[in-house]
């Protein structure tokens, strides 16, 4: 149990490093990393026996299952950050951290249990990708970087391109795909069907998907970074402190054990950041909306011209 903790601490302490430009504290990521352990122990069994009544089902069934437990998982990050319009102030990160938080407490709470029993399989955990849960076959990324993934993937969607139906369609890609790799790693699907095969040999057997999805956690970030400065100074607001700065004076309160003055800088630091996205992202939707107008308008003036 031990050990397991202590990778549990590694993993949360270096994904938060790389989300380092999240704007949300640490007690929603908490809540959010309970809700996920709930699921693991409650939801998760449940939709198990639901689809697998005699402990084993068809590719169909096994599928369909797979969807259900990774929507369960993501069903508080999705209402909570997207249907709320939340993420309109937050950042790319934040929505990756809230789901891997989520996905990562089920994932704790599951291996708490398989450690409770006395299981040595806590010790095929990696190190690098963090909490990366490795067999003889390959790799699982688990339910934390399958969830990051595709929140990840709909919130940089919904920021960087304007129509909504087309970040829901990459959304929904990201979701097939984490689902489908599910489905082959956790049942015998890769064994029976030559197409899941394929999609087992273009992941590595699970080990690229994690690498993925902090990748591409660092690069959008970095954009996005660019992209709210941008917007930001354009829309009036000046520019926070850069990320370095900020580190920098929160490692200096930790160092010299002012807890206090690291809380009141913390949430200074990210309320600052999620100004600036809330007024990029404004002067965003004002500029959609007026492209919009004007291509409708141009569009009824052909329509005119032709009648």
């Amino acid at each position: 149990m031990l050990s397991l903790l202590v990778r549990a601490v590694w993993a949360v302490a270096i994904l938060r490093l790389l989300g380092a430009r999240a704007t949300l504290g640490w007690r929603t990521f908490a809540v959010y990393g309970v809700l996920g352990a709930l699921t693991g122990v409650v939801l998760t069994p449940l939709i198990t026996r639901f689809f697998f009544p005699y402990s084993s089902g068809g590719l169909i069934a096994s599928f369909l299952g797979s969807l259900t437990i990774q929507l369960a998982v993501l069903g508080p990050v999705l209402a909570g950050l997207f249907l709320r319009k939340t993420h309109l102030a937050t950042s790319v990160a934040d929505a990756f951290l809230l789901a891997f938080i989520t996905g990562f407490g089920c994932d704790l709470a599951s291996a708490a249990l398989v450690a409770s029993a006395g299981s040595n399989a806590i010790e095929a955990f990696r190190l690098f990708p963090p909490w990366q849960f490795v067999t003889s076959a390959g790799g699982v990324p688990g339910y934390a970087y399958w969830s990051g993934l595709v929140a990840l993937a709909l919130a940089a969607a919904l920021r960087f391109q304007p129509r909504r139906m087309v970040a829901l369609g990459i959304g929904a890609v990201a979701l097939l795909f984490v689902t489908m790799e599910q489905t082959a790693l956790l049942t015998d699907a890769g064994t029976h069907s030559e197409g899941w095969a394929r999609l087992l040999a273009l992941t590595g057997s699970g080990q690229v998907t994690a690498w993925l999805a902090i990748v591409a956690l660092a690069g959008l970030s970095t954009v996005e970074a660019r992209w709210a400065r941008a917007g930001g100074l354009a829309a009036g607001v000046s520019a926070p402190a850069s990320l370095w700065t900020e580190l920098r004076a929160l490692a200096g309160s930790l160092a010299s054990l002012n807890l206090p003055e690291y809380a009141s800088r913390s949430a200074r630091f990210r309320a600052e950041r999620q100004r600036q996205i809330a007024a990029a992202e404004g002067r965003q939707r004002r500029g959609d909306r007026f492209a919009e107008r004007r291509e409708r308008a141009g569009v009824r003036s052909r329509a005119r011209r032709h009648l």
